[in-house]
């Protein structure tokens, strides 16, 4: 199997031996996508977050002319693009939810809060298995809480039935403020001792973004 640079090359100057199945068709899709990276690697020398791969990308661009060298420098350049988009999106996310996070509720006091579940994490250790729970309320504010068990909602008269939250769901969850913090900029709300009191909206799975 030919590597993306070989196939480019071979594409551009097609040897005696190439045959014609063995070249690529481009569609208008491909010439936008090439003119929106080739645009992006233009404007990355302008940029001071670069890492040694992006910057020697930024190099390869603002030359104009590429080496037999470079070229699978250069052929990764569209993942690198839909890598570095996917990153940029995700810093501006965090910075608009950093703006707009505030804290709630009393340090000590116990309450009942309508969050939405926005994010599930799991490590173990020698103590059980500690599950990260990240919700926002319907202003943006942040909350967290390390719980020891998965979050769902309990029956006591029907011990037996169990109904998990999941990622979109929007609960009334009775806890207590632990503290208030800050991470990555954004103030958050610690809560713990945790309990679901009530499931107020349920999110199917597909559609979860």
């Amino acid at each position: 199997m030919w590597s993306t640079a070989s196939s480019a090359l071979e594409n551009m100057s097609p040897s005696v031996h190439t045959k014609k199945k063995d070249l690529i068709e481009l569609i208008d899709e491909d010439i936008v996508l090439a003119e929106t990276v080739t645009a992006w690697g233009v404007k990355l020398k302008d940029r001071e977050d670069l890492g040694d791969y992006l910057y020697n990308l930024s190099v390869c661009f603002a030359n104009k002319m590429v080496s037999y060298k470079e070229t699978g420098l250069v052929a990764s350049a569209i993942v690198a693009y839909k890598k570095d988009n996917d990153f940029l999106k995700k810093r501006e996310y965090q910075k608009e939810e950093a703006e707009s996070s505030d804290y709630f509720g009393e340090i000590k006091v116990r309450g009942d809060y309508t969050l939405t579940l926005v994010e599930v994490k799991e490590w173990g250790s020698d103590w059980g298995t500690t599950h990260f729970l990240r919700f926002k309320d319907d202003l943006g504010n942040i909350a967290v809480w390390y719980a020891s068990k998965s979050l769902g909602l309990e029956f006591p008269k029907e011990p037996w039935r169990f109904e998990e939250v999941n990622i979109g769901d929007k609960i009334v969850l009775k806890a207590t403020v632990k503290e208030h913090g800050e991470f990555k900029g954004a103030k958050q709300t610690v809560l713990t001792r945790g309990k679901v009191v009530s499931i107020v909206e349920k999110v199917m799975s597909e559609e979860v973004k």
